[in-house]
């Protein structure tokens, strides 16, 4: 099933924060209303929602401007900069994913 509004909602953009150790995630779309878990590795990045049990790091993407920042990994370079799309075939209601290929 899929669970966008429109296109800005299919996906994420990557781009350099102020320090270089961050980058700045943004996405219109209303699955970041709330907290995140965000997991990533060279091929691609997660969002999941916490459970109510959850006790691991959350991230909180603002309201106004849909960004959140990340210091998990600009160094190591495993998150590319650029926009890419979210594979509705896999994401869920409550899990997003977006594989760090370019969108088309």
């Amino acid at each position: 099933m899929k669970y966008y509004n429109n296109d800005a909602d299919e996906s994420i953009k990557v781009t350099k924060a102020r320090n270089r150790s961050e980058v700045q995630i943004s996405s219109n779309s209303v699955f970041f209303d709330g907290y995140v878990i965000i997991k990533h590795n060279h091929e691609m990045i997660e969002f999941t929602k916490p459970t109510i049990d959850y006790t691991g790091k959350q991230r909180k993407f603002n309201n106004k401007s849909k960004i959140c920042l990340t210091a998990d990994s600009a160094k190591d370079q495993l998150v590319p900069l650029g926009t890419f799309a979210f594979d509705y075939l896999e994401s869920t209601e409550d899990y997003r994913i977006a594989y760090f290929k370019p969108k088309e």
